[in-house]
């Protein structure tokens, strides 16, 4: 298995791990179905945002923990597309897989503006696509009381801005980041399980 297909894997799952007891049901691996591809979760500023889905073959009756993939680029480039080659892998492994698009700024903007400045669409469209999710976790199977997200890059760094700011209906359970920074210092034991990667021998 490559190194960043392992780091997906071992994040979501130790995550899960991590939390209260009632969200960490262990389960066997299961087959991966088929993935929906282009999903319409919003449109902000009458732009399309789609994402791409995979979920077990079996489903339990309670629903299934998701994963809410994210994809790096630096907030200028990039497509969900990126993260598609792990949905497969992670719903074969139990989980409800989504890989997201979102808002992205022309690079110059970025440079002038800097990451963390620039990551606010990418936070907002994640924060999204989480509400989406979870209004409709019966349609997908998904238990709406355990969804993670995960992000590389970019994707890390709004996963991190994600755990750290979300409320309500967007918010997570448990978050993973490879690769990225973030508000660490505003977390606190109130704030949900989070799990960093820097380097693939980590």
């Amino acid at each position: 298995m490559r190194p960043a297909r392992s780091l997906l894997l071992a994040g979501a799952s130790l995550l899960l791990m991590m939390a209260p007891p009632a969200l960490a049901e262990p389960r066997a691996p299961t087959p991966a179905a088929a993935i929906e591809r282009g999903l319409l979760y919003a449109v902000p500023d009458g732009l399309p945002l789609a994402m791409d889905l995979a979920h077990p073959a079996r489903t339990p009756r309670r629903g299934a923990p998701a994963v809410v993939l994210v994809h790096g680029g630096g907030f200028h480039s990039g497509a969900r597309g990126r993260m598609r080659p792990y949905l497969r892998p992670l719903a074969a492994a139990g989980f409800v897989a989504a890989t997201i698009d979102y808002r992205l700024l022309p690079h110059a903007e970025v440079l002038d503006r800097g990451l963390e400045a620039s990551s606010a669409f990418a936070q907002e469209d994640a924060e999204t696509a989480i509400r989406f999710l979870r209004e409709n976790a019966v349609r997908f199977g998904i238990d709406p009381q355990r969804i993670v997200i995960l992000g590389a890059s970019a994707g890390g760094i709004t996963a991190l801005n994600v755990a750290a700011r979300a409320t309500g209906p967007a918010r997570v359970q448990a978050a993973v980041a490879i690769a990225g920074f973030g508000p660490v210092a505003d977390l606190d034991g109130g704030d949900p399980p989070l799990l960093m990667f820097h380097g693939t021998a980590d």
